[in-house]
């Protein structure tokens, strides 16, 4: 990630029916990689040794396990879990299953990660055409492939498609959830850092801002998504040069994202270095 890249959300998966607690995943890794080793391992075998017997239960364990390593930055180990999940998904449900998709939707975000674009479109559109005929276009399922696929359009700088795929996921979420729901923040937060992309300041922080408002009153002022509002908004304000307000950002987001994040993480740990960054030009000594 660029030093002074804006926050994207993404929308993961972990529980099938409903979007896991990624701050209860966090606070709970250790724990959570135990058990789940346990499980998922022999699932694994069972699953390569062509002798499939798992259920829903077993493919989200699997994939659960995929996605703490994900969220500590173990890209590689990650994917040793992905693997096998999807390979179980396929094999007990087959390829048109929302299991398997949300699979998928995870495998694209670890390749986005890794700053494999065209690997990550793959895995995103087959998740989003498998949600589409599974639920209709119009479902909120069908969001969190089109959230993604529109940050993707925005790396690859195709801002029109991106500013599409991203007003028709907020338009989804809202109808579906109200304004004022988590998932409507993220989409605020997403479309924000896209008009700042395209020079848009103003625009852009009239929606971070939405974000933040929306991400306090939903989340709390103690979520790690509240903070990547925050750390949208210092950043914002650095590149406008008002130092003095984005380290007034940055001071409320750090210790939020430390107390909730991993140590290792990596969105935790390139907030801390534009901070620094921040801090070392606004106290740097006049000469």
């Amino acid at each position: 990630m660029p030093k002074n890249a804006p926050l994207l959300t993404v929308k993961q998966h972990s529980k099938i029916t409903r979007p896991y607690s990624l701050r209860l995943l966090q606070k709970s890794h250790y724990r959570f990689m135990k058990f789940s080793r346990l499980l998922a391992l022999p699932v694994f075998c069972l699953a390569l040794a062509g002798q499939e017997t798992a259920t829903s239960k077993s493919v989200d364990n699997v994939n659960n396990a995929g996605l703490a390593l994900h969220l500590r930055g173990q890209y590689a180990e990650a994917e040793q879990f992905y693997l096998p999940a999807l390979r179980i998904a396929e094999a007990t449900f087959g390829t048109r299953n929302s299991d398997y998709a949300t699979v998928l939707n995870n495998l694209g975000q670890l390749e986005f990660t890794r700053g494999n674009l065209a690997a990550a479109e793959r895995y995103y559109q087959r998740a989003l055409d498998i949600y589409v005929n599974l639920y209709g276009p119009v479902d909120p399922m069908v969001s969190s492939p089109l959230t993604n696929l529109g940050v993707l359009r925005k790396a690859q700088k195709k801002y029109v498609e991106a500013e599409r795929l991203l007003l028709q996921a907020l338009a989804i979420d809202t109808k579906a959830n109200g304004p004022a729901h988590k998932s409507v923040g993220t989409d605020w937060n997403n479309l924000g850092v896209l008009a700042w992309q395209r020079g848009r300041k103003v625009q852009a922080e009239h929606m971070l801002l939405l974000a933040a408002s929306i991400r306090e009153k939903a989340l709390g002022r103690t979520h790690p998504d509240y903070a990547t509002s925050l750390v949208n908004l210092a950043r914002l304000c650095q590149m406008q040069g008002r130092t003095g307000e984005a380290m007034a950002y940055f001071r409320q987001a750090l210790p939020i994202l430390e107390r909730t994040l991993d140590p290792s993480s990596p969105r935790l740990l390139s907030v801390r270095q534009v901070y620094q960054t921040v801090h070392s030009r606004l106290f740097s000594p006049v000469m």
